[in-house]
């Protein structure tokens, strides 16, 4: 099924391991989840994110992986509910996974400025420039 929208999580297994065994890296970053947590539960997603960190190690041979927490959403208390619940779960699941990094963006999780777009999904340049930065 084709969306407008970004990838979910199967939609990169299907579509980017390639990429990964062509390039052989030894550091993934992730941030996936957000698509996925408009169709799943909590639960769900972060399992499927365990599943894929554990394909990445196993198959892929990548030895540090980064998961990064799925933001908030702007005026959307019951995803923003799910991200809280998949940010808990991710943080006791990856725990004791040495290969792997549950990053939390320090100065997006509590940012006091405004650094999301209008559509309060994206984010704006100081967003960016958080996220990046920090």
């Amino acid at each position: 099924m084709a969306r407008d929208w970004g990838r979910t999580i199967s939609q990169t297994i299907q579509s980017d391991l390639g990429v990964v065994a062509s390039f052989a890296p030894d550091v993934v970053i992730l941030q996936l989840g957000t698509n996925d947590l408009t169709l799943l539960s909590a639960v769900e997603v972060g399992s499927a994110l365990e599943d894929l960190t554990r394909l990445l190690f196993e198959s892929y041979g990548v030895g540090h992986i980064c998961v990064c927490q799925t933001l908030y959403r702007k005026g959307v208390p019951s995803f923003n509910k799910q991200v809280t619940i998949l940010s808990q779960y991710l943080k006791v699941v990856f725990e004791p996974i040495p290969c792997v990094v549950f990053w939390r963006h320090r100065g997006l999780w509590k940012c006091k400025t405004r650094f999301l777009a209008r559509d309060g999904v994206h984010l704006n340049n100081l967003g960016q420039y958080i996220f990046f930065a920090v």
